[in-house]
């Protein structure tokens, strides 16, 4: 029972505006009124003689509308309703029982924290390390300037749990845990192992979920050390998953070994990892691995480069072939001979093919950076040299399974001798057209960007640009994008006949014959791109990202640290978008929440797509706070981001209900946003 329920009401929604909740005036009468209503509905003569869970549950019901508002109304709530007081002493009792166990009182020191803990049974020296753990969490053990601990005093203990009431903890576990984790985040990666003796207990997902990757993974390290293998799960499963989402890790050996303890490496974490550091296919737990031979096809060509070598180690001359055939150019570059010796004469053919791709490699690079006179003698050098062995081996006898690789060096001396001709007759067209013709999407579009870059040539620059356009529209028909809807069948008159579905009508006499087109209006987006400093590494990965929406924008915002709004009208031609995201240059530091707020200044709520790795380096409004804010208005955000970004940021937009996509490949862009518009 109640004393006033008016009063709580009202108190309750001044604490939820506190919190950040948008509680009009007239939704806590529509609460009241509702209250009255079940109140003579169950049989109350009167609201405040209703059980307070009962009238928690009516309110709670009309003023959260969303699951992420639950938290913050539970905390408000018990703010109000729970006293302070009685919180306090439930804790202090809780604090007072894990002393007991550990034969502690307040303000005594501990001269041995290992012959506290070591004493009694099995059973008893493990429910001592928990208690001692969630009092050194809390604060109540404290280590002493001589090295020592002391358990601090009763009135020290009073004062701290009132701090950690105030910040809305109504339990000593929560508290530890969650005052841990905010600990661990602030200290650097290598004091993680200090904690040895905080680690006996078990931490929640949701409190775990704010560490990075790094830390997380020394954290499961030391937790297993510590034999607490619930924590150390609990981590692994957390890296696991965001190693599925492509997020990258830095501390490669902690994170292999916390997944490999618990059987948590699969296909999708080692091509993760050896995307972000590839040299880890050297650590015994990688190399072992049954995935290898279909996690290299998935890696970009310099990866491929550093991982090829060692993994050809172990295969026979069949897997070798197969596995060359399939791969690009440019990861044949760096096959070392000691890495094919077990081969025989075959090695000898290998070497050859990887001498060609170095003429390749170096050709290319005279083409797309000017690099000079000194990169195209050298890529001739080996083109010769690499040929006149190669006119040897097939002049004698080879084994027949080397055939799909000499076609495939012969392909490849062509392109290479395409490019140093056109370079030499000053042509670089031709090498243009060989290039988009016989490369992948990614490999073409990343030569063109390069090229019309460090052009300053007009005409080779338009070339470049309508070998750019032929790619995007291939791209697309490729992909086909859900993002731009086509047209529906109608019986509506007043549009175009559609003669194929009419003649199939009146075949089956039907008594409505007469289907004609409706077209559907191109659903339009503001594209807000980063080509800033920190995306350089995915300049065509951004591109390729942004190419997806080019024939559906309405505003197109280009950003670093100065933001470029570029208004797209419906006659705006692609060709002028390419131009723009073919020139983009990226450098510079990273405004984000500057971007999103120019992006949306004068123009209707619509859907926004962000492409960024989400690292504001300028200071100003966090970019989930500026999220939040244009998401009440009426705009529908979207954040697509590459496997290195800002895991902390992702987490607070997701938290505040904010959609963030984390993609490798960005043609599977159409179909992750299609559950959107379908």
């Amino acid at each position: 029972m109640v004393k006033d329920v008016r009063t709580l009401l009202l108190d309750l929604v001044i604490e939820l505006r506190k919190e950040g909740l948008k509680v009009g005036t007239s939704e806590a009468i529509e609460a009241y009124n509702i209250l009255k209503s079940y109140a003579s509905i169950v049989g109350y003569e009167d609201v405040n003689e209703m059980n307070i869970e009962e009238i928690k549950w009516v309110i709670k019901s009309v003023l959260v509308k969303r699951s992420r508002d639950e938290r913050l109304f539970e905390n408000a709530w018990n703010r109000l309703t729970i006293s302070k007081v009685k919180v306090a002493e439930s804790m202090m009792k809780d604090i007072e029982k894990e002393l007991k166990i550990l034969g502690l009182t307040f303000n005594e020191k501990i001269h041995s924290t290992r012959k506290l803990l070591e004493r009694g049974t099995r059973m008893q020296r493990e429910r001592r390390r928990k208690a001692y753990s969630l009092l050194k969490r809390l604060g109540i053990i404290r280590r002493t300037k001589g090295g020592t601990s002391r358990v601090i005093s009763r009135d020290e203990a009073y004062r701290l749990l009132e701090r950690l009431i105030n910040r809305g903890y109504q339990s000593i576990v929560d508290a530890a845990s969650s005052e841990w984790i905010n600990k661990l985040q602030k200290m650097s990666i290598h004091k993680v192992s200090d904690e040895g003796t905080a680690m006996y207990i078990d931490v929640d997902f949701k409190y775990l979920e704010r560490l990075d990757t790094s830390k997380l993974a020394k954290l499961g390290v030391e937790a297993i050390k510590n034999r607490n293998y619930r924590l150390a799960r609990k981590a692994a499963e957390l890296i696991a998953s965001r190693l599925n989402m492509g997020i990258s890790v830095s501390n490669i050996n902690d994170v292999l070994d916390l997944l490999n303890h618990f059987n948590l490496l699969s296909k999708q974490n080692i091509e993760t990892v050896l995307r972000s550091n590839p040299r880890a296919i050297y650590s015994p737990i990688i190399s072992k691995s049954k995935y290898l031979k279909d996690v290299i096809l998935r890696l970009p060509p310099d990866c491929q480069r550093i991982v090829l070598p060692y993994l050809l180690r172990n295969m026979e001359l069949s897997q070798v072939i197969e596995l060359l055939d399939k791969l690009p150019y440019k990861a044949l570059t760096s096959i070392s001979k000691s890495s094919t010796t077990h081969l025989g004469k075959s090695s000898s053919f290998i070497h050859i093919i990887t001498q060609v791709a170095q003429a390749y490699d170096k050709a290319l690079q005279a083409l797309t950076e000017g690099a000079g006179e000194a990169y195209l003698d050298y890529s001739e050098y080996l083109l010769n040299s690499s040929m006149r062995k190669f006119k040897d081996l097939i002049t004698s006898e080879y084994p027949k399974e080397l055939e799909p690789l000499i076609y495939k060096t012969i392909e490849l001396a062509r392109l290479t001798t395409t490019i140093l001709n056109s370079i030499k007759s000053k042509t670089p067209f031709i090498a243009l057209e060989a290039l988009t013709r016989r490369l992948s999407f990614n490999e073409a579009l990343q030569i063109l960007q390069k090229m019309y870059i460090t052009s300053d040539n007009p005409s080779l620059r338009r070339i470049i640009l309508h070998q750019a356009l032929r790619l995007w529209f291939k791209a697309k028909r490729r992909i086909r994008s859900n993002i731009v809807i086509g047209s529906k069948k109608t019986q509506h008159r007043a549009h175009r006949l559609d003669l194929k579905k009419t003649i199939e009508k009146l075949l089956h006499w039907s008594s409505q014959p007469l289907i004609y087109r409706d077209k559907i209006r191109k659903r339009k987006i503001v594209l807000v791109v980063d080509i800033s400093g920190s995306m350089r590494e995915y300049a065509t990965w951004t591109l390729l990202a942004a190419s997806t929406f080019v024939d559906s924008l309405s505003r197109l915002v280009l950003f670093s640290k100065d933001v470029n709004v570029i208004e797209i009208h419906g006659r705006t031609p692609i060709n002028k978008i390419i131009d723009i995201l073919l020139s983009a240059s990226f450098s510079g530091l990273t405004n984000i929440s500057k971007a999103i707020i120019e992006a949306s200044k004068s123009i209707r709520p619509q859907t926004l797509i962000l492409i960024s790795d989400l690292k504001q380096t300028v200071k100003n409004i966090p970019p989930h706070k500026v999220i939040e804010h244009i998401t009440k208005n009426g705009w529908q955000v979207i954040c697509i981001a590459p496997p290195e970004h800002d895991e902390s940021e992702t987490k607070r937009i997701t938290d505040i209900g904010g959609k963030v996509h984390i993609i490798e490949d960005p043609a599977k862009i159409p179909r992750i946003l299609s559950r959107y518009w379908s």
